[in-house]
């Protein structure tokens, strides 16, 4: 944090207490990685509508083979994109299964500032893996868009018991948070699942160095076999896709946030092969779907995005010779101790079971995350102050300059002061926009707690800050203290916002707070 020590002693002029504040401005670099809680929101009320439904109004939960479900409200599609039931196996340590949700926005206008949770987990047997499986931001959500929200799950053995949980979404600025909508899923229970030497794994490659804040993926190259008929309630004929198996994936290091399957040797005698309807069933909220599901006929290839499941795939892919290609990318959140290894798994049907990957490659292989780099460098420093004793003020000027060794990209400048602060003024110095842009501030915290953003106003030609090894942004702020009675330490903490992720620098701590 940065501090600024005021002394205030009638004997003692202008001079003399500028002197004492410039000797105890501290200037400060490093990382610090900064979470906090999600606010709480206050009188929720039960969930009592299905998000598997096939009237999309929460009613009519089915466990079709070929019926997916999915639920609207309050201008809100939420599509649950995972299988119906959980499959484990504790001879292998294969704990955990990743589900995921599509929220589409059906207004006319923008949604701000979302943030989805999972709350009421009942059952007893599974739970999300960390914190950080529980809520996801996905902050902006145009009119017609969609976001794919992904969470780790496990389970503590086998059950019979339906494993339901709530699916909310909500909006939170920092200050108000309000429920837009809400509906539940049953998991039908956890299966002991088997292997299959069929179902195979052959390679397993890891692209990207990992940067706190930036993307890697991790791409899977594998065969299913002959997929088959599949259990006769619930899933059906699937393969179904996880790029993690085991609770001790690092979630607040990883954060899944795109799937992405090639299936080759799709025949083209397939009927509909190569829409929705054919891979993943009727009633599932997804409509034609051509933006997430593609099929080129002449490499017999077929593309499906942002789907943990592929519904129907017996009768779609209906010959033995086909592989596929997984490709999941994650976004790095934060560090590891350790170098995490990926066991990705397909469940298959294989005859009316629903089995795993038997065969994974001989060597493992695990993202480096204990060599996480960072690249951006955010430092704050103290740059002037001007008092003023007959208002018993004085305005301290303040510079965030966020540079990088080679490129990186950030939303937005934040500062979070004493309560005793207030806002005087701001500019930007963007190298990467030609000069200086226009601060839009904004405080979305509490006056007892607050935080104040400094983003780009809408009116400039860019909205977000890219710095380079030669460009550098700098947000130059004043803040007004009252001068005290007594001696008082004010606190400052700089830092910037990149895709959740706050990059900061603080003379207190240094490193990550989990």
């Amino acid at each position: 944090m940065f501090q600024i020590a005021i002394r205030r002693n009638r004997t003692r002029g202008v001079r003399e207490i500028l002197a004492l504040m410039l000797a105890a401005a501290l200037a400060f670099s490093g990382l610090a990685v900064i979470s906090a809680p999600p606010a709480e929101a206050s009188g929720l009320s039960a969930v009592t509508k299905m998000c598997r439904s096939t009237d999309g109004a929460g009613n009519t939960y089915q466990t079709s083979t070929t019926s997916n479900g999915y639920f609207q409200e309050a201008g809100l599609r939420i599509t649950p994109i995972f299988t119906k039931r959980m499959y484990v196996d504790g001879s292998r340590n294969f704990d955990a299964s990743y589900i995921g949700y599509r929220v589409t926005n059906t207004g006319a206008s923008a949604l701000s500032n979302l943030v989805v949770e999972l709350t009421g987990f009942t059952g007893g047997v599974v739970s999300p893996v960390t914190d950080a499986d529980s809520s996801r931001r996905i902050g902006t959500l145009a009119a017609s868009a969609t976001a794919n929200v992904y969470f780790l799950l496990k389970a503590t053995g086998p059950t019979t018991v339906n494993q339901r949980h709530d699916f909310r979404v909500f909006t939170d600025d920092g200050v108000t948070k309000t429920q837009q909508t809400a509906c539940y899923t049953e998991i039908l229970g956890v299966k002991r699942s088997l292997s299959a030497s069929a179902n195979k794994v052959t390679s397993i490659a890891v692209n990207g160095t990992p940067q706190l804040g930036q993307t890697l993926t991790v791409t899977v190259k594998g065969a299913p076999g002959k997929v088959g008929s599949g259990e006769n309630t619930g899933d059906g004929s699937i393969m179904a896709l996880s790029p993690a198996s085991n609770s001790s994936w690092p979630t607040r290091a990883l954060r899944l946030e795109n799937v992405q399957v090639i299936v080759t040797a799709v025949p083209n005698n397939v009927a509909n092969n190569a829409s929705a309807a054919c891979f993943v069933g009727t009633n599932d909220g997804f409509g034609a779907d051509t933006t997430n599901v593609s099929y080129s006929s002449g490499t017999k290839k077929l593309t499906v995005n942002n789907r943990l499941v592929l519904r129907n795939f017996g009768s779609c892919a209906t010959t033995t010779k086909q592989t596929y290609e997984a490709i999941y990318t994650f976004r790095v959140i934060g560090p590891s101790a350790t170098n995490p290894a990926i066991f990705p798994l397909a469940s298959i049907s294989s005859g009316t079971q629903i089995k795993y990957t038997g065969s994974l490659p001989a060597s493992t292989t695990t993202v480096p995350l204990t060599g996480t780099t960072y690249p951006l460098n955010v430092t704050k420093t103290y740059v002037s102050s001007v008092a003023d004793l007959g208002s018993g003020t004085v305005d301290v000027t303040y510079r965030i300059t966020a540079s990088s060794s080679a490129s990186a990209n950030f939303e937005e400048f934040r500062d979070e002061p004493d309560a005793a602060a207030t806002f005087v003024s701001a500019s930007f110095t963007d190298s990467s926009a030609g000069g200086t842009r226009t601060p839009t501030q904004v405080n979305v915290g509490t006056l007892a707690d607050p935080i104040w953003r400094f983003k780009a106003s809408s009116s400039n030609a860019a909205t977000n800050f890219t710095v380079t090894s030669s460009t550098s942004a700098i947000l130059t702020y004043v803040v007004r203290y009252p001068i005290p009675a007594e001696s008082k330490v004010y606190r400052n903490l700089g830092y910037v916002l990149q895709n959740d992720v706050k990059i900061g620098s603080s003379g207190l701590t240094t490193g990550i707070d989990a």
